[in-house]
């Protein structure tokens, strides 16, 4: 009788190899999509430390340079502007000097 040399992979091993593959690359692609969102989390809010940062400078550079001349309007209903919750939108303002400073509140301003 002649002995048949079997050298290779059943085809059980490449279906368990095959397996094990896929979870390993399913679970980096995890994280590297949660890498992703973390990094643009802190991108956005980079952007909103600088955005903050600058207004502040720039409302405590008006104070100083304008030897307090402050009015303040207190903040009035605006009804009928959609995109806040209950239809109705509270707008004040600052003014100093001659620059006027406006703000909604409770509003999630878009960019």
């Amino acid at each position: 009788m002649k002995r048949l040399n079997k050298s290779g992979f059943t085809l059980i091993e490449l279906m368990i190899a095959t397996m094990v593959f896929s979870v390993v690359l399913l679970g980096a692609t995890t994280v590297l999509i949660q890498i992703g969102k973390l990094y643009y989390k802190g991108v956005v809010s980079n952007r909103t430390q600088e955005t903050t940062r600058g207004a502040v400078d720039q409302v405590a550079q008006q104070l100083q340079f304008n030897s307090g001349a402050l009015v303040k309007v207190n903040p009035t209903d605006f009804t009928g502007i959609t995109g806040a919750q209950s239809n109705t939108l509270k707008f004040g303002a600052i003014c100093i000097g001659t620059a006027r400073y406006t703000y909604a509140i409770n509003v999630k301003v878009h960019s």
